[in-house]
């Protein structure tokens, strides 16, 4: 073995190594008795990502518009902060979801 084998092993982790053993590690949320695609199944990082963009997106603009009147003040990040944690409690636990879950189809 080679010492850059040896270094491009160690850099891709265990279970890039498991894999090249033959390891079957089957698909995300089979652990969880989850289906592979389609309703159920695990959302991919880019949409929760969206969601996740969209949701603080409406914060600063609910922080920057209604609370400081401005969007260069340096208390609205906190302020957006804020009305992130509450839009997400008031949502999920009365919806079951955030508005930018229910936009990318998450749940």
């Amino acid at each position: 073995m080679d010492k850059r084998d040896a270094i491009g092993s160690w850099l891709s982790g265990p279970r890039a190594a498991a894999e090249d053993a033959g390891v079957d590690f089957g698909y995300r949320g089979q652990q969880l008795g989850l289906p592979e695609q389609g309703p159920g199944s695990i959302a991919r990082p880019g949409r929760r990502l969206g969601a996740l963009a969209v949701d603080w997106a409406m914060s600063v603009l609910i922080a920057s518009q209604l609370i400081t009147q401005s969007y260069g003040d340096p208390s609205t990040s906190n302020w957006s902060l804020l009305v992130f944690f509450v839009m997400g409690v008031l949502t999920v636990g009365t919806l079951g979801f955030t508005p930018g879950k229910r936009l990318f189809g998450l749940r």
